[in-house]
């Protein structure tokens, strides 16, 4: 997977277009590597190449999933037609195959069973989320990975929302008249359910509220709680990501972990070099950043992680360095390059991806 060119997209990319067509447009970007959704969150996505709006109401399972290999959670899925094929057209082109799976983010499970979901450091439910302190959690991920990779036969699982969960992810939506402080924010998704608890302690969820300070808490100078916290959040990511490795290694396949965000963010979800370990590749998520901004993220995400990865970093109508961005990474030791997202970008988005794909290609081949 060294200094490779991926492409991300959704399993609705190839109902508009045979999958031998998407692999020959995957091809012509200069990619190597096809990151294919099998498991997603609820969101709206616009696929403006196809004038359609696809919407997922609930989290998606694009397979039939096997129950025999999960415990109390269990994901509903219905097999996409297609999808066997279009692996089997990347394989026959010489693309890798990467089946991309959200793992912890299921508003349905967490509803379902309360008492495995995350919670916001009032108390309430966080919504979105399991937590990954929770058995249940962690066998249901495992669960589901070794599904995915025993049904696919992916040359890799690359794992999102595989770490405690962030305040805001990018499909839910705080409504408040006066913005939660940026403290605020970084420490109120910290969960401290019974299985948290038994993890972090009874005190630190007192010093977390005051550190939090408004409207969880009276506000207080207490600097060393993020870094506790920080610390023992990557033991409990940890005890998930080697469950998940070990789950997808028996069936023979590759795990990568997404690690993104802003640093004090991912640190506060457990983001470190002990979890990255567990994993066989990292994914540094970086979004739309550009310039000096999304090189200070690679950077930061890296150092946490302690071992670089490949970085997927977003295409913009208004993004003009998108192509010196991906010299830049390849320049400063980025192991590949993964583009998000082809099923979203318009005509203008791909000849921009062709681009990026070749300075990061280009750039990846000089001795710097």
């Amino acid at each position: 997977m060294n200094r490779a060119i991926q492409v991300f997209l959704y399993p609705e990319e190839i109902e508009h277009a045979s999958p031998t067509e998407v692999v020959e447009l995957i091809r012509d970007l200069g990619a190597d590597t096809a990151i294919v959704a099998v498991m997603y969150h609820r969101s709206r996505r616009v696929f403006p190449r196809h004038q359609r709006v696809s919407v997922l109401a609930a989290p998606t399972l694009y397979l039939s999933p096997d129950r025999r290999r999960y415990e109390r959670l269990v994901p509903e899925g219905h097999a996409h037609e297609g999808l066997l094929r279009f692996r089997d057209e990347c394989r026959a082109a010489g693309l890798r195959f990467h089946a991309w799976v959200v793992g912890l983010h299921h508003e349905l499970l967490a509803a379902a069973h309360p008492d495995v979901a995350a919670r916001l450091l009032d108390g309430s439910p966080a919504g979105h989320s399991l937590c990954p302190s929770s058995p249940d959690a962690i066998a249901y991920v495992a669960a589901l990975a070794a599904d995915v990779a025993a049904q696919l036969r992916p040359d890799a699982v690359d794992l999102e929302a595989g770490f405690y969960p962030a305040w805001e992810p990018s499909y839910t939506l705080t409504l408040a008249l006066e913005p939660l402080s940026e403290r605020a924010r970084l420490l109120g998704s910290q969960c401290f359910c019974g299985h948290c608890t038994a993890i972090l302690g009874d005190d630190l969820e007192t010093r977390t509220q005051a550190a939090a300070g408004p409207p969880f808490g009276h506000p207080s100078d207490d600097d060393d709680v993020r870094a506790e916290l920080g610390a023992l959040r990557a033991k409990g990511a940890a005890s998930l990501i080697r469950e998940v490795a070990r789950a997808v290694h028996g069936e023979g396949t590759l795990l990568r972990v997404f690690c993104s965000g802003p640093s004090e963010q991912a640190a506060l979800q457990g983001v470190a070099p002990e979890p990255a370990a567990s994993a066989d590749a990292v994914l540094f998520g970086c979004g739309p950043l550009g310039g000096v901004d999304l090189l200070e993220r690679f950077t930061g995400l890296r150092a946490l992680a302690g071992r670089s990865g490949t970085v997927s970093t977003n295409w913009t109508p208004a993004r003009e360095t998108f192509a010196a961005d991906a010299e830049r990474l390849a320049r400063d030791g980025a192991k590949g390059l993964a583009l998000y997202n082809l099923s979203l970008v318009p005509d203008a988005g791909i000849d921009a991806f062709r681009m990026a794909a070749t300075s990061f290609r280009e750039a990846a081949t000089v001795p710097w």
